[in-house]
C-alpha cells in the first residue's frame, strides 16, 4: 500500500509542477533501450559543433510507466525535468536533459532492487545495502547504456555531466556512484535516498548536494543522513539541504511532498542550486606535452594500455584530448572519465 501511495501522489504532484512550465520547454525526443524508455531534449539552437552539459535524471516511483503501458516515456512531466528543460532555464543554462523511464513499477522494475524487495513492496525502508551482494537492476544498467548512447549521438561535454533524482531516483543516484560510475560525473544531487555507506569513500571528492525532509516516514531520513555521515567520515564535504517538515509545508511552490517525504530537487526553494550545478566541471589530467611534440590519435590497443581496465572497465576503447593551454592537454577516455597522467605524444 505504501508504494501505491507514493506512485499516485508523485504522479499528481509532478504533473502539477510540470504545468507551471507548460509550453516553455523544448520538444522531446523519445526512444527506448533494453527494457526502458527514455526522453531527451536538446538546447534551443543546438549545434553539433558546440559541447553541452548533460543532466542525467532518475525519476521517482510515481513516474514509472503505467501498468497497462499507456503512459510510456512521459517522464518529462517530472517536476525537475520540466524545470531543467524549461525555456527560462535553457536560456541561462543550455543543456541536454536525459530522462530514462523505468517500466511498469508494479512489476518490480526499480532503479535499485533492494534486498528483500518484491514487486508489491520495493522495501524502500531498507537503508544501506551492499552493492557487492546486490546485483545492479536491469533498469539502471539499461539507463547507463542509454547515457553512453547520448554521448555517442549528441555533442555532450563529458566534463560537465550531472546526475540526480529523488526517492527511487535518490536510491538510483547513489547506486550509480557506489558502483564506481562516480568518475563520469561532475556533481550529484540525491534526494531522499540511501546507498552503500561502505562505498562513500570512493566518491568523497565528488561535489554532492543531498536533500531530505527530516521527518520523512517513507524513506526514513536517517538513510540520507547515514550517507552524508559516511562521506564526512571519508573526508568529503557534501552540501546538505535537510529541511524540517514545517519549512517544506511553508514552501507552497515546492509541491512534491507526502508524509514528510520529498522527491524533487528543491529548485523552487533554493535559487542557488541551479547555478551551483552548472558551475561544476570535472577536472581532467594535465599532461605535459613538449613544444616539439605532436599529439597523435591513439589506436584501441594503445588507449587500453593507458587505462587500468579494473578501474575504468572494458568500455574504455579510446582517448579524447582537450587542449587546456599551450603545451598542456587534458585526457579522457571516450566515456569522459579522466585518465591517469601519461605521456600521450609523438616525438618529432
Amino acid at each position: 500500500m505504501r508504494s501505491a501511495r507514493i506512485v499516485s501522489a508523485s504522479l499528481g504532484l509532478s504533473m502539477m509542477i510540470a504545468g507551471l512550465f507548460a509550453g516553455a520547454q523544448a520538444a522531446w525526443i523519445q526512444d527506448s533501450i533494453g527494457i526502458i524508455g527514455y526522453s531527451v531534449t536538446l538546447p534551443p539552437n543546438y549545434t553539433p559543433t558546440k559541447k553541452y552539459p548533460l543532466f542525467f535524471y532518475l525519476h521517482s516511483a510515481g513516474t514509472s510507466a503505467t501498468a497497462d503501458g499507456s503512459w510510456p516515456h512521459n517522464n518529462e512531466n517530472e517536476g525537475d525535468v520540466a524545470i531543467l528543460a524549461s525555456g527560462a532555464n535553457q536560456a541561462t543554462y543550455p543543456c541536454i536533459v536525459y530522462a530514462p523511464q523505468a517500466p511498469k513499477y508494479s512489476a518490480g522494475n526499480h532503479w535499485v532492487n533492494l534486498p528483500g524487495s518484491t514487486p508489491a513492496d520495493p522495501n524502500w525502508d531498507t537503508g544501506s545495502y551492499s552493492v557487492e551482494t546486490t546485483p545492479q537492476s536491469t533498469c539502471l544498467r539499461d539507463a547507463l547504456k542509454g547515457l553512453d548512447s547520448m554521448i555517442a549521438r549528441y555533442s555532450v561535454d563529458t566534463t560537465r555531466m550531472y546526475i540526480g533524482g529523488g526517492s527511487m531516483g535518490g536510491y538510483g543516484t547513489y547506486d550509480v556512484l557506489c558502483r564506481g560510475n562516480y568518475t563520469r560525473f561532475a556533481c550529484a544531487l540525491p534526494v531522499s535516498g540511501g546507498g552503500d555507506t561502505s562505498k562513500a569513500k570512493l566518491f568523497k571528492d565528488l561535489p554532492l548536494w543531498a536533500f531530505a525532509d527530516s521527518s520523512d516516514n517513507i524513506i526514513p531520513f536517517k538513510f540520507q543522513a547515514q550517507m552524508v555521515k559516511a562521506l564526512h567520515n571519508a573526508g568529503g564535504t557534501p552540501k546538505v539541504g535537510f529541511y524540517s517538515d514545517a519549512f517544506i509545508e511553508a514552501a507552497k511552490n515546492y509541491g512534491a511532498k507526502m508524509g514528510g517525504h520529498i522527491w524533487n530537487i528543491p529548485f523552487t526553494i533554493d535559487s542557488q542550486i541551479m547555478p551551483w550545478i552548472f558551475a561544476q566541471k570535472k577536472a581532467g589530467t594535465s599532461i605535459e606535452v613538449p613544444k616539439n611534440a605532436q599529439v597523435i590519435k591513439l589506436t584501441i590497443h594503445q588507449a587500453r594500455s593507458l587505462v587500468t581496465l579494473g578501474s575504468f572497465g572494458a568500455t574504455a576503447v579510446g582517448v579524447r584530448l582537450e587542449q587546456e593551454r599551450a603545451g598542456i592537454v587534458r585526457a579522457f577516455d571516450l566515456q569522459g572519465r579522466p585518465l591517469a597522467a601519461q605521456r600521450i605524444y609523438s616525438k618529432n
